[in-house]
Order: C-alpha cells, then sequence, then structure tokens
C-alpha cells in the first residue's frame, strides 16, 4: 500500500515539473503602457520571451525617482510583472519676485503656468504667462512700471503749488491764482490708475459782484461790503413775525451776480385758544402767538386730559382744537383667585378709590395685609398685598391593603379609596375636603371570606381544614377506599366570595382499579389542577381591570368637582 502512494506522489510532482517547463516556453506581448514613459524596444519587437526585462524611459519634461528599477520583466504565466516605478513631471526652479507685482499660482511642475498681476498704480510690461517647460521657464520675467499721468495743464494767471519729475497714480496737482483772481473750479485734480486727470483744470478769472440789495422786513446778518468776490456769501434774516422765503445765504457766481435773494413774508398769527376747565399751561399766556408756536396743558389732579396736547398755531391764523380735561378713574377693579369685590354695584373709581375683597367660602386669607387695592394717579390699581387661599386638608390617610387616588388636598377636592385584590370595602369610599377637614371616616378592607363547602359522603378533606376560609384559600379532599373522586380534587377560595369548583363526590368502583386506571385518574387531576389555575389567573386579571375601572371613574368623578 505504501509504494502505491508513494508511486502516486511521484506522478503530480513529474506532471507539476512537466507544466512549468511547459509554460516556460511561452512568450509575452505588447509591453504595459506607462503613463508620461514609454518602453525602450524596436519598433518590429513584438513578442517577448519567458524571463525576459524590457526598460521604460521618461517622457521629456518628466523623471523617475531615484532609486527607482525601471524594468518589467516577462513571467511564466505569459503576463508582465506589475510597475514599481513612475514617470513624474519634472520641477521648474523658482521663477523670481517682480517687484510691485506679484504671480499665482505657487505650482512649479512640468506643464503648469504661473500668472503675474500688478500692484495698483503699477501696468505690466512682458509676458503675463509663463510656462514650464523641460528646459525651464519659458520667457522672461515680466515688470511692473509705474502708470503715470502727462503733465497737468498750464492755466493762464495761475499756477501749479509744485512740480514733480513724473506725475504717478495718486499724484496731486493744487492750482493758485494771482491776485485779483478767484479760481473757478476743481483747485485740485489728481492722476488715476488709468493714466488720466480725475478732472479738467481750473480756470483763474476776475470775479466782482455788487452788493445784493436789501429786503423789506429783514436784515443782512452777514457779508457787509459794497464788492465781493468769487464764491463770497451773504447772510439774510427776517424780522419777528416773519418768515423767509428763498434761501438765507446766497452765494457771488461765475459771472458776476449774486444768487436770487429771498424775501420775507409775513406769519399768520392766532389768537389765544379759548379756555378749559380743570386745567393749568405750562406757559403764561398772550393776546397772540406766532406760526408754529405751541401751548401745553396740564389737568388738575384727578382729571386726565383727552385730545391733542400741546396745540400749535397753524398757517391759516388758528390753534388746533385744545384738549379737554376729563373726570379720571380706573376701569373697574380686576378679578382675584379665591376673593370677591365688596361692593361690586360701584362702576365710578376715582384716583384714590379703594376697593375692598373679601375671601370666597372654602379660602382664607393668606396674611394680615391690607384686603383692598387703590386706583393710582395713572389710572392703573396697585397691586393686591394680600391673597386668598383654599383651604388645605393636608394629605389622606392611607389604609390598610388599600389604595386611594386624589387630585390634590385644598378645599373641594375629592379622594377615592379603593381596596386590594381579594379585599372588600366596608365604609364610604369617597372623601371631600371640606372647612371641617375630610369627610366621613376611613373605609375598611376586610380580607374576602367564603363560607365553609359541603361535606363530602365517602370522602374527606386530606389538607386546609380551617374554622374561616379567606380569599386564596384551598382545599384538597380525597375518598374513602373502595371510592373514586369524581371533580376536582382542589377548591379554591375566589375574590367574590365563592368557591372557584363545587366540592367533588366520591362513588362506589365496581372491581379493583386497573393500573391504567390509576394513570388516568393521575392525569384527569392533574389537568384538572392546571384548569383550575388558569381559571384562577383569568380571575384575577378579570379583578385588576375592575379595579382599573373603579379608578377611572374615580378620575372622572374629580375632573367634574374641580
Amino acid at each position: 500500500m505504501s509504494e502505491r502512494v508513494t508511486l502516486s506522489v511521484l506522478l503530480i510532482c513529474v506532471i507539476r515539473i512537466g507544466a512549468i517547463r511547459a509554460n516556460q516556453t511561452g512568450s509575452c506581448v505588447d509591453p504595459p503602457r506607462l503613463q508620461n514613459g514609454y518602453p525602450s524596444i524596436t519598433d518590429n519587437q513584438t513578442t517577448f520571451a519567458v524571463n525576459s526585462r524590457v526598460l521604460y524611459r521618461c517622457n521629456p519634461g518628466y523623471i523617475m525617482p531615484e532609486r527607482s528599477v525601471p524594468f518589467v520583466n516577462c513571467r511564466a504565466d505569459s503576463t508582465w510583472s506589475l510597475f514599481r516605478f513612475s514617470c513624474k513631471g519634472k520641477s521648474c526652479d523658482h521663477p523670481g519676485e517682480i517687484l510691485n507685482g506679484y504671480f499665482s499660482p505657487v505650482q512649479f511642475t512640468f506643464g503648469n503656468k504661473i500668472q503675474y498681476f500688478c500692484d495698483p498704480g503699477f501696468s505690466l510690461i512682458g509676458p503675463m504667462f509663463r510656462y514650464c517647460q523641460v528646459d525651464g521657464w519659458s520667457d522672461r520675467k515680466p515688470v511692473c512700471d509705474p502708470i503715470t499721468c502727462l503733465e497737468p495743464p498750464i492755466i493762464d494767471h495761475g499756477k501749479i503749488s509744485s512740480i514733480i519729475q513724473q506725475w504717478e497714480v495718486g499724484a496731486v496737482a493744487r492750482y493758485l491764482c494771482a491776485d485779483s483772481y478767484s479760481l473757478i473750479g476743481e483747485e485740485s485734480i489728481f492722476c488715476t490708475k488709468t493714466g488720466e486727470w480725475s478732472a479738467e483744470a481750473p480756470k483763474c478769472k476776475v470775479v466782482e459782484c455788487l452788493r445784493p440789495d436789501s429786503i423789506p422786513n429783514g436784515q443782512v446778518v452777514s457779508g457787509y461790503g459794497s464788492k465781493h468776490k468769487y464764491q463770497d456769501t451773504v447772510t439774510y434774516r427776517c424780522d419777528e413775525y416773519f418768515e423767509m422765503v428763498g434761501k438765507s445765504t446766497i452765494k457771488c457766481r461765475e459771472d458776476g451776480t449774486f444768487e436770487d435773494v429771498p424775501a420775507c413774508k409775513p406769519i399768520p398769527g392766532c389768537p389765544q385758544p379759548k379756555r378749559i376747565s380743570n386745567f393749568m399751561v405750562h406757559m403764561t399766556l398772550k393776546r397772540r402767538y406766532r406760526y408754529g408756536e405751541s401751548i401745553g396743558f396740564t389737568c388738575h389732579r384727578g382729571y386726565r386730559i383727552v385730545g391733542q396736547n400741546p396745540i400749535v398755531c397753524k398757517e391759516n391764523g388758528f390753534f388746533e382744537e385744545p384738549p379737554s380735561c376729563r373726570l379720571a378713574q380706573c376701569d373697574h377693579p380686576p378679578e382675584l383667585p379665591g376673593a370677591r369685590i365688596a361692593y361690586s354695584y360701584l362702576r365710578s373709581f376715582r384716583i384714590g378709590h379703594r376697593t375692598q375683597y373679601y375671601c370666597l367660602y372654602g379660602y382664607q386669607r393668606e396674611s394680615s395685609a391690607p384686603n383692598y387695592i387703590t386706583c393710582q394717579d395713572n389710572l392703573t390699581w396697585s397691586e393686591p398685598l394680600f391673597k386668598c387661599v383654599a383651604k388645605d386638608c393636608g394629605f389622606p390617610e392611607d389604609i390598610p391593603n388599600g389604595t386611594y387616588v386624589a387630585s390634590s388636598h385644598s378645599f373641594g377636592s375629592i379622594v377615592t379609596y379603593t381596596c386590594d385584590v381579594g379585599f372588600v370595602s366596608f365604609g364610604r369610599a369617597v372623601r371631600r375636603c371640606t372647612l371641617q377637614g375630610w369627610t366621613g371616616n376611613l373605609p375598611i378592607c376586610q380580607r374576602v371570606r367564603c363560607p365553609a363547602p359541603d361535606q363530602v359522603q365517602n370522602g374527606k378533606i386530606k389538607t386546609g381544614f380551617r374554622p374561616l376560609y379567606m380569599y386564596q384559600d384551598s382545599i384538597r379532599y380525597e375518598c374513602d377506599a373502595g371510592y373514586q373522586l369524581f371533580g376536582s380534587s382542589v377548591i379554591k377560595c375566589t375574590s367574590n366570595s365563592t368557591w372557584d369548583h363545587q366540592p367533588p363526590t366520591c362513588q362506589r368502583t365496581t372491581k379493583e382499579p386497573s393500573k391504567n386506571t390509576e394513570i388516568l385518574t393521575l392525569l384527569r387531576q392533574s389537568i384538572m389542577e392546571e384548569e383550575n389555575m388558569i381559571t384562577e389567573e383569568r380571575k384575577l386579571l378579570a379583578a385588576e381591570k375592575a379595579a382599573l375601572e373603579v379608578l377611572k371613574e374615580a378620575f372622572e368623578l374629580i375632573d367634574i368637582a374641580c
């Protein structure tokens, strides 16, 4: 047997060696493509023997990292080995900064370009773009020359305050006129970034304006003199009870004339307004008032102003309709929680009036603070210093074997008691919080009792006998010898004071029970006990559901009472 295994192993080895030798006789075709590179082979070479090697070179502008092995091998399975090298773009040197300019972006690899920009006030001279090539950057760096304006214009009878060699962007030319000449136009012009001046040059001209005419019902307040130069001003003011029509200040213009002279027209006056009762004015009353004057009013204490205040003398010669002083009173007193207004029939509440309150039945004052509020000068009621709080009965007492539900323990609230499952209540289940406390006595929860079951003829109680039977007590029966038990051998006292089953019966057997009969009897008893337990669980669930219904009705009763 071992010899056969050895021969099989030798045969497998011979087959594998033969396969390897057969593959070595294969070849590879079309060397793989290299990004940014190429294989160094002749154009007519199309096949390559196993284990042959092909050398790769990079395209112009690309280089391989140091220590790269730029070869691929034809493997025994006629496939090429993977690249373990790559061709990356050659880096150009820093292109160099330019004065008064900059370039972007900062990428210096082969094929990328940079763009040059000049600072404001400078223009680019030379190429805007440069490219990273095989032999370095294309073209030369550009330069940023300052933008200049031509010499500012020369004007007659004037000069430029300062002369500079080169008028670059932002340079200012300021003009001055000879004596007795006025400068017409912009005093200063500046060189803009477009190489143009910001405005035309001004002119120097002799301008002389004669004194303007005087105005009736007015006077000159500044600019006296018989002659005026360009841009000189004269200011007027109207007499009392007159108003000005036009500009109060006029200028000497380039053509030697002044702007239009204003006029003063009478202001319509208003007679003293009619008097109103229960008021005071903020100023001394006059017989006549100027247009625009106003009068303010204040009412005596206990009265308030209704209408426009102050009133103004209008252009039509009459005052606005004066206000009136009406009796000041507060609105109806507010309703307060747990309290009632003592004299609810009152309808007038003057300043200083006190409205008293008394606490409702079931409520009492929390402190000895005054039980009134006052109508204040601002026609609002003062804040109440007292508070009527509901009578507090305290928390209801707990009961053994029961629980209670209460909305609160203040006056008028209701507490509802319920007994636990298996217990029955004796007494009133609902109590109410009154001025004397909680009504009635606490209910008592007593354990449910079941009556003593009937005796079983020809049988007896095996376990569970006691004088009194309470909730969940159980009794187990057995029959006398020669009698067979029919029914449930175990009965249990339930929460409704009844037994869950009738006592069983014991009947005489006609013959000795066989072994199978005894087994069947035991199985029946076991099944009946299981059914009793399931029935009892169902009754417990029903009792819990009934208790929840009682709680629900109690909550609804509490909501109605509140």
